[in-house]
């Protein structure tokens, strides 16, 4: 197993940043795990789970927006996950919309069940979770203003459990029906 070195500069801010740096990588690094174990990417996890929980009709377009991605990155990412079968577009009150194949679903859901990421980010405890959730908005904050970035305020996505209980539910709706009804 290889080691892992914690830097230090004496220098305080510099170091929070290293720390933080490292975290963030060691996190990413369990998610592409997780992604990994079902198939997928962190970006394509990222798409899925915002096309999942967000009102339609809704574009590859206000996607990259709700994700922070430029928008053809997001266009080529959508196009691939409709190559796999895990989106489609569809019309929505006339409009084209995304939407998540019941293929997408399982895979979304799989990705979500996998707790190595929860287990790595509950270790510090729900209190602890919280504190560092206020610390760190701050950052965000003095980072944006530096970048000349706009708070597009909060976007509300779907809970977790709330959406692998309704994928859940849906599943075993569909397994009681009907020989040969179309599902």
């Amino acid at each position: 197993m290889p080691s892992i070195y914690l830097s230090s500069t004496g220098d305080k801010e510099f170091d929070a940043w290293l720390l933080i740096r490292q975290v963030y990588e060691l996190c990413d690094a369990v998610q592409k795990r997780e992604c990994r174990m079902v198939g997928i990417t962190p970006s394509a996890f990222d798409v899925l789970y915002v096309v999942k929980s967000q009102p339609k009709p809704l574009t590859a377009y206000n996607v990259a927006g709700l994700l922070g991605h430029r928008h053809h990155s997001v266009v080529e990412l959508v196009n691939r996950l409709r190559g796999k079968g895990l989106l489609e577009r569809c019309m929505v009150n006339g409009k084209s919309s995304l939407e998540i194949t019941a293929a997408g679903d399982k895979v979304l859901v799989r990705a979500l069940s996998r707790p190595l990421l929860a287990d790595t980010i509950h270790s510090l405890g729900s209190p602890r979770v919280q504190q560092l959730v206020e610390d760190l908005m701050p950052l965000r904050k003095a980072a944006m203003r530096i970048l000349g970035l706009i708070d597009g305020g909060e976007v509300r996505l779907q809970p977790v459990a709330e959406m692998i209980k309704l994928t859940n539910t849906m599943s075993s709706m569909h397994s009681k029906e009907p020989a040969g009804t179309a599902v």
